[in-house]
């Protein structure tokens, strides 16, 4: 049995068009269930091949060019250890951030972050009456609303769950919608900033000096909107950190409905079983 017929051929009938668009998720599932194998890659023939496939999904991913189709970024102050209504300030950006190049720069860097960050799968709320950012992002979706309109909208709920979050701290909301491959994504993350570099905390617009801390990229998570507009799971992809740092991160997810969400491992060792399946039956 070989779940690998190819350096290109994932799971039997995965052509090369499916890996481009579910790489970023993909090989990012594979890479955390092959670190937990804890077998040498060098003489597992198994973890040899999948890896090999993985260069040449990785070298694709690397050529794809991201189209910026809006962006913007709202400001929230919070000192760390409050809590409370008033806790946190919003400053929202009243209109979209220029497509430049230090956009384009910033979303490159961070898109390629959280490709190597990014752990878990998940989806949206489904309930109205509780999860509210569902309901924002299928009126911008649909048309209903603009795209500023709802990133202020998102930042109000990010602000609610942060005010209840103790150790939580500020910083900027940065939501961009992008293409990659015909497939669209709408990005959201918390960008917190070197001293004093990178963002114009009056103007909120992107500075030459642009340093965004990417060691501490906790809280950010993807949604592929084409895969959600059609009801195909996972959608959803976020970074679920660790101990102390998981807890401060739920606010995030709280935000934006992640009602359910999957490990890595778990997720890719359901492939893995579906590709056996598929293997054998042929």
């Amino acid at each position: 049995m070989s779940f690998i017929r190819s350096p290109t051929g994932l799971w039997g009938d995965w052509d090369d068009a499916l890996l481009s668009r579910t790489a970023p998720a993909f090989t990012v599932q594979i890479s955390v269930f092959l670190g937990k194998l804890g077998h040498d890659f060098q003489s597992n023939a198994f973890a040899s091949s999948m890896l090999s496939a993985l260069n040449v999904v990785f070298s694709k991913v690397q050529k794809m060019t991201v189209q910026i189709v809006a962006a913007t970024i709202h400001r929230l102050e919070k000192q760390p250890k409050s809590s409370g209504v008033n806790s946190v300030k919003l400053t929202p950006k009243n209109a979209e951030l220029p497509v430049d190049e230090k956009l384009q720069n910033l979303c490159s860097a961070l898109i390629a972050m959280f490709t190597k960050q990014a752990n878990s799968n998940g989806t949206l709320g489904i309930d109205p009456n509780v999860h509210q950012f569902p309901v924002h992002l299928r009126n911008y979706v649909s048309g209903s609303a603009e795209f500023v309109s709802f990133t202020i909208e998102a930042t109000n709920r990010i602000a609610i769950e942060m005010s209840d979050a103790n150790f939580s701290s500020g910083g900027f909301a940065l939501f961009l919608r992008y293409v990659v491959d015909a497939q669209e994504f709408l990005f959201v993350a918390m960008l917190k900033l070197k001293s004093g570099q990178g963002i114009d905390p009056e103007k909120l617009e992107l500075t030459a000096n642009l340093n965004i801390d990417l060691d501490h990229l906790h809280e950010a998570a993807r949604i592929n909107l084409t895969r959600w507009n059609d009801d195909k799971q996972p959608y959803l992809t976020f970074i679920k950190g660790r101990a102390r740092k998981d807890v401060v991160s739920d606010y995030f997810r709280d935000a934006l409905a992640c009602t359910t969400y999957t490990d890595s491992k778990h997720h890719t060792t359901q492939l893995l079983v579906a590709g056996a399946i598929q293997t054998e039956g042929k």
